[in-house]
């Protein structure tokens, strides 16, 4: 029996990018630029790539001409992702996609837990369905 992969991962994984000389940049940007400096690239229609407000550092390399810098795709993706608070990763459908950090928040509907060094109470709220909803207080030593 023949399996095929139809996504990215392996060629994410087994290419090397030369990364010098790229700019100072956001973290979207700087996923794109990637997928764009692979060989073969990566079409514009298989990346799916949230907006980042975080910054991607500029790679400067001292003779760069004769030593170039290279990183692996993926882990450069990966770490660049990582920056934003984000992840990348390559989908059931085989694109390349990028979640930035408000993906999280915007999906979960934000932070369900807060912990704080105050010593006032804190009202949890836990709902099982849509008809039961149970409210406990805790004080700042644990107890209800």
């Amino acid at each position: 029996m023949t399996v095929k992969a139809s996504d990215y991962g392996l060629l994410l994984a087994t290419t090397e990018v030369r990364v010098d000389g790229y700019p100072l940049e956001l973290v979207h940007d700087r996923i794109n630029r990637v997928l764009d400096d692979m060989s073969p690239a990566v079409p514009v229609a298989d990346r799916d790539l949230d907006t980042s407000d975080s910054w991607c550092a500029a790679i400067r390399a001292v003779g760069a001409e004769e030593n170039p810098t290279v990183a692996n795709a993926l882990k450069h993706i990966q770490d660049a992702a990582l920056s934003d608070g984000g992840y990348a990763f390559v989908d059931v459908t085989g694109r390349i996609r990028f979640h930035n950090r408000r993906k999280r928040l915007d999906e979960f509907g934000g932070p369900h837990l807060l912990f704080g060094d105050d010593k006032e109470s804190v009202e949890v709220v836990d709902e099982f369905d849509g008809s039961t909803l149970d409210t406990d207080t805790l004080d700042a030593d644990g107890g209800l």
